[in-house]
């Protein structure tokens, strides 16, 4: 995934994204300038980030 369609999916900018990337929150890996986002990863992110009912 793009850092756009993350950013997007979860309403964050792609700044943030980013920063998540190169702290390794997120599994991505570094084509040129382009960050390449594991799907995978963005889900159990988005599985922590849920708020419990």
């Amino acid at each position: 995934m793009s850092v756009r369609e993350v950013a997007e999916r979860q309403r964050v900018s792609p700044t943030y994204v980013t920063r998540l990337c190169r702290t390794g929150v997120l599994s991505a890996t570094r084509a040129g300038r382009v960050w390449l986002i594991d799907a995978r990863s963005v889900a159990d992110f988005e599985a922590k980030r849920r708020p419990v009912a």
